[in-house]
């Protein structure tokens, strides 16, 4: 007479399996994009410090900030920084975008431009890396306190008003 050992048998693990590899296709789909999620609230983040960073200069300032009108804006963190940082000690730290690793935050404003400080508008605003369906969606920040998302285009109005249709 043979024994049986009590076990699992050969179906049973493969049923097992089946369902893991379920559970696991069905979490790796809705954590994927939890990394450009985590970077569009950074990008989020950066662009309200820059909103607080230009709130202080114009308090230095009589009320005026750098003025930028030219096509696309000006690179934030570039340009922008510059004029920030001829104003303030110690210097302010502005940062790149958080997945390119290099500048991608935009500035304009109203003002005669060139970084002169007459502008008393401004928005500034980055891509969203998360999409819905084939739309590029901005996160925008304005002087007048507005802020939000709009999609596939920023009115590059060279006014420095605040882009019309911003969804939160």
């Amino acid at each position: 007479m043979r024994k049986y050992l009590p076990g699992f048998t050969l179906i049973e693990l493969l049923i097992v399996i089946a369902i893991l590899a379920v559970l696991a296709t069905f979490f790796i789909g809705n954590f994927g994009g939890a990394g450009a999620k985590a970077r569009d609230a950074e990008r989020k983040s950066d662009l309200k410090q820059y909103q607080s960073s230009l709130t202080s200069f114009a308090g230095l300032k009589k009320g005026f900030y750098p003025s930028w009108t030219t096509g696309n804006g000006v690179t934030a963190n570039v340009t922008l920084c510059g004029s920030l940082n001829a104003v303030f000690e110690p210097d302010i730290v502005c940062t790149n975008d958080p997945k390119a690793g290099a500048p991608a935050y935009r500035y304009q404003s109203n003002g005669s431009n060139g970084g002169t400080i007459d502008a008393t508008l401004w928005f500034v605003w980055a891509t969203l890396e998360t999409k819905e369906g084939a739309n590029t969606y901005y996160w925008v920040v304005c002087s007048t306190g507005n802020s939000g998302k709009i999609i596939n285009t920023i009115n590059l109005n060279l006014t420095g008003t605040c882009p019309s249709g911003l969804v939160q």
